[in-house]
């Protein structure tokens, strides 16, 4: 059985993921406690700081205001140009195309799609189709997650695509849109586009008419065409401004859906672009390797990384637990949710209950803590594992138990490197920047997988599949960035640089 406190934080984020898609103006945290009281649900306020910190359907405003991604993006106009092997087959391919217009939560197939204002779904079919024009509309989803995404298609639900660890197959299955009717109707022909709109963010629903422009004299620019031309250019620019004043956001969506909000008022209309079309054009913005992953940025420079600012650092403590700053204070940079984490593995690997033994999960290595910060860890895991103990049941925790062990291992790992880090006080710019960043996101990411897994205590095989798989790709980027690192902080070392 879950514990009772995860049952009502999985009922508390519930509620938050609808309440900021549909919130229709600027909110703060209070207006969503008070909301949270109407609707009888008890709340933290460090709860509703650290969802709101890492949604990724709100925009950050001023005064600690916060603006739905949602509504705001709602009934906004976006394109999607057919390619000619959509219109020779009669189908219409979603991919990255809704990108940053839609819930990043939501996977193409998602999405229910109507002509104007008709109410009738426009059909789906499950075609066949040659692997590399599959690949080009997944491509801003990053190169790391576009077979993921793909393999997230229903009808690919019992083929592992990440099991083919060095060539995809020839083809593949995805369900796409049978537009054929429109194309045949319409006179649809290559070159002409469907103008989308989004009807309802939170429902994921989109409706799409066809904008065709057939004119005699093919090299003579339209209206619509300088229109677009105007749409591309504001959209560089203001891609260009949130590089500048943001830096690389935490997706490539992300970037896209801040540079809508600044342009919000020239890009929203009927003559609008589309984001793939931008990229094939744009010479001033491009997809960069960041790390493991991809972001966009400045086509003719690497990205940097930007230290944390005064403000960033004034806010460190919101969304945080006490138990979570108390761990702090004593300089402890793991989460009480990790603690649970591991504690739960050591139920359920069935080890030895008392702090010295559950301590050592965690702490590989006893230079990592000072007697005092070991003392006050070994407490608080024994206290955690005396309260979670009662009402662990290991027979429920069977799909998530493998998982969990393989990232807890993973974890503590990673947490000896941040020690071993932070204790040389070499400054972040002396390291490697690439294998610095591939180092950051491989904490987080393990991290977060395992909240997710507090969160979740349940997987299905597949999802289970999929986390061991990815634990053990993350493993082999920290195997190979983690040597580097280490000879990087002994040559600062050497070189007689440290603070006293």
């Amino acid at each position: 059985m879950k514990d009772a406190e995860y049952i009502q934080l999985a009922v508390l984020t519930n509620l938050l993921e609808s309440f900021v898609r549909v919130y229709p103006i600027e909110f703060d945290e209070e207006d969503f406690l008070k909301f949270a009281s109407i609707s009888g649900v008890e709340c933290q306020r460090e709860d509703v700081s650290r969802f709101l910190r890492e949604s990724t359907v709100v925009f950050r405003m001023p005064d600690n205001k916060y603006l739905s991604r949602g509504k705001l993006f709602e009934q906004l106009y976006f394109s999607i140009k057919p390619d000619r092997y959509e219109i020779e087959n009669g189908i219409l391919i979603l991919g990255d195309r809704c990108i940053p217009f839609t819930d990043p939560s939501m996977i193409p197939e998602g999405f229910e799609v109507v002509r104007g204002r008709c109410k009738t779904p426009i059909k789906r079919k499950i075609m066949e189709i040659p692997t590399g024009i599959l690949l080009d509309h997944y491509k801003l989803y990053g190169e790391e997650y576009a077979v993921q995404y793909i393999n997230m298609d229903s009808c690919n639900r019992e083929i592992d695509l990440a099991g083919f660890e060095f060539q995809l197959p020839p083809t593949i299955n995805l369900s796409v849109l049978d537009v054929s009717d429109i194309y045949r109707k319409s006179g649809f022909q290559f070159g002409d586009r469907f103008i989308f709109r989004v009807r309802n963010f939170l429902e994921g629903t989109l409706s799409l008419e066809p904008f065709t422009d057939h004119r005699e004299n093919p090299f003579e620019p339209t209206a619509a065409e300088e229109a677009r031309e105007h749409w591309y250019t504001c959209l560089e620019d203001c891609l260009l401004q949130t590089f500048e004043t943001f830096g690389p956001c935490r997706s490539i969506d992300e970037q896209l859906s801040y540079a809508i909000l600044l342009g919000m008022q020239q890009l929203n209309t009927k003559q609008c672009g589309s984001i793939t079309e931008f990229m094939e054009r744009t010479e001033k913005v491009a997809v960069t390797e960041f790390g493991v992953e991809s972001r966009l940025w400045f086509s003719d420079r690497p990205i940097c990384i930007q230290p944390p600012t005064e403000e960033q650092d004034a806010g460190t403590e919101a969304g945080y637990s006490t138990d979570d700053l108390a761990m702090f204070e004593f300089g402890i940079p793991v989460t009480d949710v990790i603690l649970r984490a591991f504690v739960r593995d050591s139920l359920w690997m069935q080890d030895e209950d008392d702090g010295e033994s559950l301590y050592h999960r965690l702490i590989l290595n006893d230079d990592m803590m000072i007697p005092e910060q070991a003392d006050f860890l070994k407490l608080r895991l024994q206290k955690l594992h005396s309260i979670m103990g009662e009402a662990y049941n290991r027979f429920t925790d069977a799909s998530v138990g493998s998982v969990r062990h393989a990232a807890v291992g993973l974890y503590a790992q990673l947490l000896e490197f941040v020690c071993f880090l932070s204790q040389s006080g070499v400054p972040g710019d002396c390291l490697p920047q690439q294998d610095y960043v591939v180092f950051s996101q491989v904490w987080g990411h393990v991290s977060k997988m395992m909240e997710e897994f507090e969160l979740h205590l349940e997987l299905d095989a597949k999802d289970c599949a999929n986390a061991l798989k990815s634990i053990e790709g993350m493993s082999y980027s920290v195997a190979d960035v983690s040597p580097r690192l280490r000879r990087a902080v002994e040559d600062w070392k050497k070189k007689g640089f440290s603070f006293i």
